[in-house]
């Protein structure tokens, strides 16, 4: 839903983003300007300038929206919006060059270029800045993007939640109408405990999104609490230190209140443009990918058949959601016939039963270990996402019988498409243990975007370069 909020957020970046542009331009001008730093004194052609512009106000749309800064919520941590400001605008900048480049357009100043981007950068978080301390006015005269809160937990947590709420709670467009769970005083809440089953307040006070913000919990009671919540289209946000396994790997999309990270989970549905843009970029790059390392994979091949007896491929059934299996290809890095054999090794097994892994596995050949350190045995699963079986950002797709072991919770990570490589891959892949695998697979699929999935792409390539926790 596009809000009167998100429309007036849309506004001032275009206008702070046009007077950064338009002050660029006149400094660019300016005789003392182009004395002092010596630049070329033709004059500069307005017209070609405001031509350019709305191509580039795009790009810059196009930038914030895959950044997230166009997200139906206020920032807790203001300061957090800059980093997403200048990552978004350095995206469209590289755009803007790369049509510069291709249209062979050499008229326009790097000058301008230059100094626009960084204007941009300061007027377009000041616009932000002052928009959002409007709302408190903007939220009493119109009713405005109002998000009625629960809080749920009444320990140490939950009372700093709602000290601070009750202090910036209006300022950011939140109205708390009261806590859930046990508590031994209730008077002494900042507001009124209404009952102590969260799903029961849910059904009775409709909340917006519920604040969890318990001192003790486990993986699974948190991930099963906070899908059913946001399989009823509530937003939850978890407010806690104890999620650093998630938190160290999303970086920028953490707010921050009274120095306590929060972890929000939004459970939206994915967006016709988001599938549909998502899914061009999964052909586009997988073609790219596989028609460059074609020589190099040729090479592997042969190698493969040299060096041990089997095939090239490795065939296996895999789940594709949590109904639905296909055929999975890998290259051959075991022993042929490796997998009759897996009985004998439950013993080694170094993780929970949901997942089999060996650090020193019999089973794989000298050639084998070499592809898997750096992950090369993958590559044939970039044929599985161009036809439509796979994505490149997503949860890892399990065997049948690893689901048939899995707890009711543990089939949240299957509600998305399964993909090449995903939060868990980039957390160090084997250094995890399962339930967080299936927290961090959960936060992909309640936030999805075009920012996480570069973000995931982006660190997996370092991951895979320095072979984190692959074995």
């Amino acid at each position: 839903m596009f809000s009167l909020f998100r429309f007036l957020l849309l506004l001032t970046d275009i206008l702070t983003w046009f007077i950064a542009f338009l002050i660029a331009f006149l400094i660019r001008s300016h005789p003392s300007v182009v004395s002092m730093f010596n630049l070329k004194p033709w004059p500069l052609n307005p017209y070609l300038y405001l031509k350019m512009f709305p191509v580039v106000t795009l790009y810059i749309l196009l930038g914030f929206l895959i950044f997230d800064l166009y997200q139906n919520r206020k920032p807790l941590f203001m300061p957090l919006e800059i980093s997403r400001i200048v990552k978004a605008l350095l995206f469209a900048l590289g755009l803007w060059l790369a049509t510069l480049f291709f249209t062979y357009s050499h008229y326009y100043s790097r000058f301008v270029i230059g100094l626009s981007f960084f204007l941009g950068v300061f007027f377009m978080w000041i616009g932000r800045y002052l928009l959002f301390h409007l709302n408190p006015y903007l939220v009493s005269n119109f009713n405005m993007d109002i998000s009625r809160i629960l809080i749920h937990g009444t320990g140490r947590y939950g009372r700093q939640l709602g000290e601070f709420l009750a202090v910036i709670g209006k300022e950011r467009g939140f109205n708390v109408i009261g806590y859930t769970g046990k508590a031994e005083d209730p008077s002494s809440l900042p507001y009124e405990l209404l009952s102590e089953d969260i799903y029961e307040a849910t059904e009775k006070y409709k909340p917006d999104e519920v604040f969890i913000a318990q001192d003790e919990w486990k993986i699974k009671d948190m991930v099963e609490l906070v899908s059913n919540l946001n399989q009823n289209r509530i937003i939850v946000r978890v407010f806690s230190r104890e999620f650093t396994f998630v938190i160290n790997k999303i970086g920028s999309r953490i707010d921050f209140l009274g120095g306590v990270p929060i972890v929000t989970f939004i459970g939206r549905l994915r967006s016709k443009f988001y599938i549909r843009i998502k899914r061009v970029l999964d052909i586009i790059v997988s073609s790219i990918i596989l028609a460059v390392s074609f020589p190099f994979l040729a090479i592997i091949a042969l190698l493969i058949k040299i060096t041990s007896e089997g095939s090239i491929l490795f065939r296996q059934q895999r789940m594709k959601n949590e109904r639905e299996t296909f055929e999975f290809m890998k290259l051959r890095s075991m022993y042929k016939d490796a997998d009759k054999i897996i009985d004998e090794l439950h013993d080694m097994n170094e993780k929970q039963n949901q997942i089999f892994k060996i650090k020193n596995d019999p089973r794989i050949t000298p050639l084998g270990r070499f592809l898997r350190r750096f992950s090369i045995d993958e590559f044939p699963q970039f044929y599985h996402v161009i036809c439509g079986q796979m994505t490149l950002v997503g949860p890892r797709p399990p065997l049948p019988e690893e689901v048939d072991k899995y707890e009711d919770w543990h089939k949240v990570r299957l509600q998305g498409m399964m993909g090449i490589t995903g939060l868990w891959q980039i957390s160090g892949r084997s250094d995890l243990d399962f339930n967080q695998m299936v927290a961090l697979d959960y936060y992909y699929i309640a936030n999805p975007s075009f920012w996480l999935d570069l973000h995931i792409i982006f660190n997996t390539f370092f991951a895979v370069l320095f072979c984190k926790g692959a074995y």
